[in-house]
């Protein structure tokens, strides 16, 4: 029972991270975004205390230039004989 104490529900979870309960939810439905856990009790959606704070460690920087490595964008040149191919991926 003490686990359940733990569980947070998506309006909690958002006042918790500072973020927007449809933002959570966006994340859900389309598993883009915001990379986190969550747990289906019964009809309810749930969140355990302790996947926030990983989330939370995960995000955590000791200065600006770092933060800007989770969104970059790659790019890879591909050379063939016949042709040039130029795919862009993302992290």
């Amino acid at each position: 029972m003490e686990e359940l104490k733990h569980l947070f529900s998506p309006i909690e979870a958002s006042k918790y991270l500072d973020i927007s309960p449809k933002t959570l939810a966006n994340a859900r439905s389309t598993g883009t975004g915001i990379d986190l856990n969550f747990l289906k009790v019964g009809g309810s959606i749930k969140y355990r205390k302790s996947d926030l704070d990983k989330y939370l460690d995960k995000h955590t920087y000791s200065h600006t230039g770092e933060a800007q490595g989770d969104n970059q964008w790659n790019t890879i040149l591909i050379i063939d004989l016949s042709y040039l191919v130029i795919v862009t991926t993302g992290y």
